[in-house]
């Protein structure tokens, strides 16, 4: 999980969810050997590294991790989000969306938390997401550049025409 502290009601909200069900503490709790780790900061490119070695990212709610959450796919960790109404709080959705992965999508914080600990009980499923994640990273449109480059070009050529 990642977040930072800003000084805004959506980041004081997505704090004040975590403090009503629990989160940290269900999980050190619940699932014995399980571990939740709030990473230091760290140069970016340790950073980036060290995503490959979490087993679910969590996003942040309702102002979702945007390019963390990119990073975290592109490392081959699975994220598990929760869409809301504004742009900021659909990010990852989006994202799932566009590598296929649109069963971490919750629609309500009871799904989003149940989500999470289903995960975090059955590694198994986490496994399969992370195989999932990497077959679809080469044939769907998130990280297809190619696919990318030829749509920009195209939408170009129709505005000179």
């Amino acid at each position: 999980m990642k977040s930072s502290i800003f000084k805004n009601k959506g980041i004081k909200t997505f704090f004040d969810f975590f403090a009503r069900v629990a989160i940290s503490s269900i999980f050190i709790s619940a699932i014995p050997g399980k571990i939740t780790c709030f990473a230091k900061k760290i140069p970016l490119d340790k950073h980036l590294a060290r995503h490959s070695l979490g087993d679910i990212f969590l996003d942040t709610f309702n102002y979702n991790a945007h390019t963390t959450a990119s990073d975290a796919l592109w490392a081959g960790m699975p994220l598990v989000t929760l869409a809301g109404k504004s742009f900021s709080s659909r990010v990852s959705a989006s994202l799932l969306n566009s590598i296929g992965l649109n069963e971490l999508i919750c629609s309500t914080e009871k799904q989003y938390f149940e989500k999470a600990l289903e995960l975090a009980r059955n590694p198994g499923k986490i496994s399969f997401l992370k195989q999932k994640l990497f077959k679809n990273k080469n044939s769907y449109p998130l990280f297809d550049s190619h696919l990318f480059i030829k749509n920009y070009e195209s939408k170009l050529k129709k505005i000179i025409n």
